[in-house]
Protein backbone atom coordinates (compact mmCIF):
# COMPACT_ATOMS: atom_id res chain seq x y z
CA UNK A 1 0.00 0.00 0.00
CA UNK A 2 1.47 3.26 -1.13
CA UNK A 3 1.29 6.12 1.37
CA UNK A 4 0.41 9.41 -0.16
CA UNK A 5 2.09 12.33 1.46
CA UNK A 6 1.04 15.92 0.99
CA UNK A 7 3.55 18.69 0.79
CA UNK A 8 3.76 20.77 3.90
CA UNK A 9 2.06 24.12 3.54
CA UNK A 10 2.33 27.11 5.75
CA UNK A 11 -0.99 28.71 6.46
CA UNK A 12 -0.63 32.34 7.37
CA UNK A 13 -3.43 34.55 8.58
CA UNK A 14 -4.92 36.63 5.83
CA UNK A 15 -3.98 40.23 5.85
CA UNK A 16 -7.18 41.96 6.93
CA UNK A 17 -7.47 45.67 6.75
CA UNK A 18 -10.01 47.16 9.11
CA UNK A 19 -11.14 50.58 8.04
CA UNK A 20 -12.78 52.78 10.60
CA UNK A 21 -15.16 55.19 8.99
CA UNK A 22 -15.65 58.32 11.05
CA UNK A 23 -18.65 60.46 10.42
CA UNK A 24 -17.27 63.92 9.93
CA UNK A 25 -19.42 66.80 11.08
CA UNK A 26 -19.21 69.73 8.66
CA UNK A 27 -19.82 73.42 9.28
CA UNK A 28 -23.52 73.79 8.39
CA UNK A 29 -24.70 70.66 10.26
CA UNK A 30 -22.68 71.85 13.26
CA UNK A 31 -24.37 75.26 13.08
CA UNK A 32 -27.76 73.54 12.98
CA UNK A 33 -26.91 71.35 15.98
CA UNK A 34 -25.64 74.37 17.92
CA UNK A 35 -28.77 76.34 17.08
CA UNK A 36 -31.12 73.60 18.22
CA UNK A 37 -29.06 72.83 21.31
CA UNK A 38 -29.25 76.45 22.46
CA UNK A 39 -32.42 77.82 20.91
CA UNK A 40 -34.70 76.19 18.38
CA UNK A 41 -36.74 79.34 17.86
CA UNK A 42 -38.43 82.01 19.95
CA UNK A 43 -40.61 79.62 21.92
CA UNK A 44 -39.71 79.90 25.57
CA UNK A 45 -39.80 83.71 25.45
CA UNK A 46 -43.58 83.97 25.60
CA UNK A 47 -43.43 85.07 29.25
CA UNK A 48 -40.78 87.72 28.76
CA UNK A 49 -42.87 90.73 27.68
CA UNK A 50 -45.70 89.94 30.07
CA UNK A 51 -43.37 89.77 33.07
CA UNK A 52 -40.62 92.26 32.21
CA UNK A 53 -42.12 94.67 29.69
CA UNK A 54 -41.06 95.26 26.08
CA UNK A 55 -38.16 97.60 26.84
CA UNK A 56 -36.57 95.35 29.43
CA UNK A 57 -37.21 92.30 27.22
CA UNK A 58 -35.40 93.81 24.23
CA UNK A 59 -32.52 94.97 26.43
CA UNK A 60 -32.05 91.52 27.95
CA UNK A 61 -32.24 89.77 24.59
CA UNK A 62 -29.49 92.03 23.21
CA UNK A 63 -27.19 92.24 26.24
CA UNK A 64 -27.35 88.69 27.61
CA UNK A 65 -25.48 87.14 24.64
CA UNK A 66 -22.57 89.53 25.24
CA UNK A 67 -22.16 88.90 28.97
CA UNK A 68 -23.42 85.31 29.15
CA UNK A 69 -23.34 83.45 25.82
CA UNK A 70 -20.15 84.85 24.32
CA UNK A 71 -17.82 84.06 27.27
CA UNK A 72 -19.30 80.57 27.60
CA UNK A 73 -19.05 79.92 23.87
CA UNK A 74 -15.44 81.13 23.73
CA UNK A 75 -14.51 78.86 26.64
CA UNK A 76 -16.17 75.88 24.97
CA UNK A 77 -14.47 76.74 21.66
CA UNK A 78 -11.05 76.87 23.32
CA UNK A 79 -11.48 73.56 25.13
CA UNK A 80 -13.09 71.84 22.13
CA UNK A 81 -10.20 72.77 19.87
CA UNK A 82 -7.59 71.89 22.51
CA UNK A 83 -9.23 68.55 23.44
CA UNK A 84 -11.58 67.51 20.61
CA UNK A 85 -12.67 64.24 22.20
CA UNK A 86 -15.92 62.35 22.56
CA UNK A 87 -17.56 63.22 25.84
CA UNK A 88 -16.75 66.92 25.75
CA UNK A 89 -17.25 68.58 29.11
CA UNK A 90 -17.22 65.20 30.88
CA UNK A 91 -13.75 64.50 29.50
CA UNK A 92 -12.56 68.00 30.41
CA UNK A 93 -13.70 67.71 34.03
CA UNK A 94 -12.21 64.22 34.33
CA UNK A 95 -8.89 65.41 32.93
CA UNK A 96 -8.74 68.49 35.17
CA UNK A 97 -10.20 67.17 38.44
CA UNK A 98 -9.99 63.40 38.29
CA UNK A 99 -12.32 60.43 37.71
CA UNK A 100 -14.58 61.12 40.71
CA UNK A 101 -15.59 64.62 39.60
CA UNK A 102 -15.78 63.46 36.00
CA UNK A 103 -18.23 60.76 37.09
CA UNK A 104 -20.31 63.31 39.01
CA UNK A 105 -20.37 65.65 36.00
CA UNK A 106 -21.65 62.85 33.79
CA UNK A 107 -24.16 61.71 36.41
CA UNK A 108 -25.53 65.21 37.00
CA UNK A 109 -25.89 65.86 33.27
CA UNK A 110 -27.58 62.52 32.73
CA UNK A 111 -29.95 63.07 35.66
CA UNK A 112 -31.01 66.58 34.64
CA UNK A 113 -31.63 65.41 31.08
CA UNK A 114 -34.60 63.35 32.30
CA UNK A 115 -36.30 66.51 33.53
CA UNK A 116 -35.28 68.84 30.72
CA UNK A 117 -35.73 66.50 27.76
CA UNK A 118 -39.09 65.24 29.02
CA UNK A 119 -40.55 68.72 28.53
CA UNK A 120 -40.25 68.83 24.75
CA UNK A 121 -42.22 65.76 23.58
CA UNK A 122 -45.11 66.85 25.81
CA UNK A 123 -44.97 70.39 24.44
CA UNK A 124 -44.90 68.99 20.91
CA UNK A 125 -48.09 67.03 21.61
CA UNK A 126 -49.72 70.12 23.14
CA UNK A 127 -48.89 72.34 20.16
CA UNK A 128 -49.95 69.63 17.71
CA UNK A 129 -53.24 69.20 19.56
CA UNK A 130 -53.90 72.95 19.41
CA UNK A 131 -53.02 72.99 15.71
CA UNK A 132 -55.45 70.19 14.89
CA UNK A 133 -58.24 71.75 16.95
CA UNK A 134 -57.79 75.20 15.40
CA UNK A 135 -57.35 74.09 11.81
CA UNK A 136 -59.43 70.93 11.48
CA UNK A 137 -61.66 70.82 14.60
CA UNK A 138 -59.93 67.54 15.49
CA UNK A 139 -60.06 66.94 19.27
CA UNK A 140 -58.74 63.38 19.59
CA UNK A 141 -55.32 64.30 21.01
CA UNK A 142 -56.82 66.94 23.25
CA UNK A 143 -59.55 64.70 24.68
CA UNK A 144 -57.86 61.29 24.76
CA UNK A 145 -54.96 61.14 27.20
CA UNK A 146 -53.76 57.81 25.81
CA UNK A 147 -53.44 59.28 22.31
CA UNK A 148 -51.68 62.34 23.74
CA UNK A 149 -49.03 60.18 25.41
CA UNK A 150 -48.81 58.03 22.29
CA UNK A 151 -47.80 61.11 20.29
CA UNK A 152 -45.10 61.93 22.85
CA UNK A 153 -43.75 58.37 22.61
CA UNK A 154 -43.59 58.58 18.81
CA UNK A 155 -41.57 61.80 19.07
CA UNK A 156 -39.20 60.18 21.57
CA UNK A 157 -38.72 57.16 19.29
CA UNK A 158 -38.11 59.28 16.20
CA UNK A 159 -35.45 61.43 17.80
CA UNK A 160 -33.91 58.47 19.61
CA UNK A 161 -33.54 56.77 16.23
CA UNK A 162 -31.81 59.86 14.81
CA UNK A 163 -29.41 59.87 17.76
CA UNK A 164 -28.66 56.17 17.36
CA UNK A 165 -27.80 56.68 13.70
CA UNK A 166 -25.08 59.14 14.66
CA UNK A 167 -24.11 62.76 14.72
CA UNK A 168 -24.17 63.22 10.94
CA UNK A 169 -27.80 62.13 10.82
CA UNK A 170 -28.61 64.58 13.61
CA UNK A 171 -26.85 67.42 11.81
CA UNK A 172 -28.57 66.75 8.49
CA UNK A 173 -32.03 66.44 10.07
CA UNK A 174 -31.42 69.62 12.07
CA UNK A 175 -30.90 71.50 8.81
CA UNK A 176 -34.30 70.28 7.63
CA UNK A 177 -36.07 71.10 10.89
CA UNK A 178 -34.57 74.59 10.90
CA UNK A 179 -36.53 75.40 7.72
CA UNK A 180 -39.83 74.41 9.34
CA UNK A 181 -39.07 76.39 12.48
CA UNK A 182 -37.45 79.56 11.16
CA UNK A 183 -39.70 80.10 8.13
CA UNK A 184 -42.91 80.83 10.14
CA UNK A 185 -41.02 83.09 12.55
CA UNK A 186 -39.50 84.88 9.57
CA UNK A 187 -42.97 85.48 8.12
CA UNK A 188 -44.29 86.82 11.42
CA UNK A 189 -41.21 89.00 11.92
CA UNK A 190 -41.49 90.37 8.39
CA UNK A 191 -45.15 91.31 8.80
CA UNK A 192 -44.52 92.88 12.20
CA UNK A 193 -41.52 94.90 11.03
CA UNK A 194 -43.38 96.10 7.91
CA UNK A 195 -46.23 97.26 10.13
CA UNK A 196 -43.73 98.92 12.45
CA UNK A 197 -42.22 100.83 9.52
CA UNK A 198 -45.63 101.92 8.23
CA UNK A 199 -47.03 102.75 11.67
CA UNK A 200 -44.03 103.57 13.88
CA UNK A 201 -44.36 103.20 17.62
CA UNK A 202 -41.83 103.14 20.44
CA UNK A 203 -41.53 99.37 20.78
CA UNK A 204 -39.56 99.76 24.03
CA UNK A 205 -42.45 101.47 25.84
CA UNK A 206 -43.43 100.81 28.51
CA UNK A 207 -39.94 99.79 29.57
CA UNK A 208 -41.35 97.67 32.41
CA UNK A 209 -44.98 96.76 33.21
CA UNK A 210 -46.78 99.44 35.24
CA UNK A 211 -47.34 97.04 38.14
CA UNK A 212 -43.69 95.91 38.31
CA UNK A 213 -40.52 97.45 39.71
CA UNK A 214 -37.37 97.82 37.63
CA UNK A 215 -35.49 95.29 39.76
CA UNK A 216 -38.35 92.80 39.76
CA UNK A 217 -38.81 92.99 35.99
CA UNK A 218 -35.05 92.61 35.50
CA UNK A 219 -34.79 89.58 37.80
CA UNK A 220 -37.63 87.62 36.25
CA UNK A 221 -36.63 88.53 32.70
CA UNK A 222 -32.99 87.63 33.28
CA UNK A 223 -33.99 84.17 34.47
CA UNK A 224 -36.08 83.55 31.34
CA UNK A 225 -33.45 84.89 28.92
CA UNK A 226 -30.53 83.06 30.55
CA UNK A 227 -32.45 79.79 30.29
CA UNK A 228 -33.03 80.46 26.60
CA UNK A 229 -29.32 81.13 26.01
CA UNK A 230 -28.09 77.96 27.76
CA UNK A 231 -26.57 74.96 26.01
CA UNK A 232 -23.35 76.08 24.34
CA UNK A 233 -21.38 73.28 25.99
CA UNK A 234 -23.72 70.57 24.74
CA UNK A 235 -22.09 70.23 21.32
CA UNK A 236 -18.70 69.60 22.93
CA UNK A 237 -19.75 65.97 23.38
CA UNK A 238 -19.39 65.42 19.61
CA UNK A 239 -16.14 67.35 19.22
CA UNK A 240 -14.38 64.10 18.33
CA UNK A 241 -16.58 63.75 15.24
CA UNK A 242 -16.05 67.27 13.91
CA UNK A 243 -14.20 67.78 10.67
CA UNK A 244 -11.21 69.90 11.76
CA UNK A 245 -12.71 71.31 14.99
CA UNK A 246 -9.99 73.96 15.32
CA UNK A 247 -11.28 75.49 12.11
CA UNK A 248 -15.03 74.92 12.01
CA UNK A 249 -16.02 75.22 15.68
CA UNK A 250 -15.08 78.92 16.06
CA UNK A 251 -16.75 79.63 12.73
CA UNK A 252 -19.88 77.80 13.80
CA UNK A 253 -20.02 79.86 16.99
CA UNK A 254 -19.52 83.09 15.05
CA UNK A 255 -22.56 82.18 12.94
CA UNK A 256 -24.76 80.71 15.67
CA UNK A 257 -24.54 83.46 18.32
CA UNK A 258 -25.94 86.20 16.01
CA UNK A 259 -28.41 83.70 14.54
CA UNK A 260 -29.80 82.77 17.96
CA UNK A 261 -29.99 86.43 18.98
CA UNK A 262 -31.92 87.34 15.83
CA UNK A 263 -34.13 84.26 16.22
CA UNK A 264 -35.21 85.70 19.58
CA UNK A 265 -35.17 89.41 18.81
CA UNK A 266 -37.10 89.60 15.54
CA UNK A 267 -40.10 87.44 16.55
CA UNK A 268 -40.42 89.30 19.85
CA UNK A 269 -40.33 92.67 18.05
CA UNK A 270 -42.72 91.44 15.37
CA UNK A 271 -45.03 89.73 17.83
CA UNK A 272 -45.08 92.77 20.14
CA UNK A 273 -45.94 95.06 17.24
CA UNK A 274 -48.58 92.73 15.84
CA UNK A 275 -50.31 91.65 19.02
CA UNK A 276 -49.77 94.59 21.31
CA UNK A 277 -49.96 97.27 18.64
CA UNK A 278 -47.75 99.36 20.90
CA UNK A 279 -49.80 98.72 24.04
CA UNK A 280 -49.11 96.35 26.90
CA UNK A 281 -52.49 94.68 26.64
CA UNK A 282 -52.92 91.97 29.28
CA UNK A 283 -55.32 90.11 27.01
CA UNK A 284 -52.49 89.63 24.52
CA UNK A 285 -49.53 89.69 26.90
CA UNK A 286 -50.82 88.09 30.08
CA UNK A 287 -48.68 86.89 32.94
CA UNK A 288 -48.84 83.49 31.30
CA UNK A 289 -47.01 84.88 28.31
CA UNK A 290 -47.09 86.18 24.75
CA UNK A 291 -49.20 84.19 22.30
CA UNK A 292 -47.63 84.11 18.85
CA UNK A 293 -50.94 82.87 17.46
CA UNK A 294 -52.64 85.97 18.81
CA UNK A 295 -49.81 88.06 17.45
CA UNK A 296 -50.37 86.84 13.91
CA UNK A 297 -54.14 87.10 14.21
CA UNK A 298 -54.07 90.57 15.74
CA UNK A 299 -51.48 91.93 13.39
CA UNK A 300 -52.90 90.65 10.14
CA UNK A 301 -56.36 91.76 11.18
CA UNK A 302 -54.98 95.25 11.77
CA UNK A 303 -54.06 98.05 9.43
CA UNK A 304 -50.70 96.84 8.15
CA UNK A 305 -51.21 97.89 4.52
CA UNK A 306 -51.57 101.57 3.59
CA UNK A 307 -55.21 102.53 3.38
CA UNK A 308 -56.47 99.00 3.77
CA UNK A 309 -57.38 96.79 6.69
CA UNK A 310 -56.58 93.12 6.56
CA UNK A 311 -59.32 90.66 7.28
CA UNK A 312 -59.19 88.59 10.48
CA UNK A 313 -57.09 85.51 10.11
CA UNK A 314 -58.76 82.30 11.21
CA UNK A 315 -55.92 79.97 10.34
CA UNK A 316 -52.57 80.14 12.09
CA UNK A 317 -51.06 76.94 10.76
CA UNK A 318 -47.49 78.13 10.41
CA UNK A 319 -47.14 79.33 13.99
CA UNK A 320 -48.41 76.12 15.56
CA UNK A 321 -46.37 74.11 13.07
CA UNK A 322 -43.26 75.97 14.16
CA UNK A 323 -44.08 75.46 17.80
CA UNK A 324 -44.59 71.75 17.33
CA UNK A 325 -41.31 71.21 15.49
CA UNK A 326 -39.39 73.56 17.75
CA UNK A 327 -40.38 71.76 20.90
CA UNK A 328 -39.94 68.39 19.29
Amino acid sequence: MTEITRPETTVRPADITVRVVRQQLKLLPLVAILFFTVSGGAYGLEDLIGYSGPGMALLLILVTPLIWSLPTALMVAELSTAMPVQGGYYAWVKKAMGPFWGFLEGWWSWSTSFVDMAIYPVLFADYLSTLLVQQFDFHLIEENELVHWGVTLVIIWVFSYLNIRGVKSIGDSSNLFSLFILAPFAVMSFIGIIQLIMNPVAIWEPFVPPDSTMLGAFGVGLFVVMWNYLGWDGVSTVAGEMDNPKRIYPRALAITIPLVTLAYLLPVVGGWRLAGLGRLDRRLFPRSGLSYRRAVAGGMAGDWRPGQCGRPVQRHFVVYFAGAFCNG
